[in-house]
């Protein structure tokens, strides 16, 4: 448990704990809500600012593990996205791509 809640009152680490939710969703941050092994999903509003951001959070990621990034699905409703990424070998990433998708020689 945080050092700061354990001798707080219940309204204090409720406010405490509302902050960080509130702090964390408006710190431009985005993160994975599923990151196993290689593989990251993404939760996201259904636009492009939103995509873009998760692609550069997976490509960040990726990157720190020195892999690259691939986009592998992407489900969206009129408002929210699932999209999935996975960090692969950066020398040959197209290995990675399903054949019905990948392009032709």
């Amino acid at each position: 448990m945080i050092p700061l809640l354990q001798a707080a009152t219940p309204a204090r680490a409720a406010r405490y704990s509302a902050l960080m939710v509130l702090l964390a969703a408006f710190s431009g941050c985005t993160e994975p809500e599923v990151m196993a092994g290689n593989y990251l999903t993404y939760e996201h509003p259904f636009n492009e600012a939103a995509a873009e951001k998760v692609r550069k959070s997976a490509d960040e990621l990726c990157k720190q593990r020195k892999q690259a990034a691939i986009k592998t699905r992407s489900v969206c409703s009129l408002t929210r996205c699932f999209t999935d990424y996975q960090c692969v070998n950066p020398k040959d990433p197209l290995e990675y791509i399903p054949p019905a998708i990948a392009p032709l020689d």
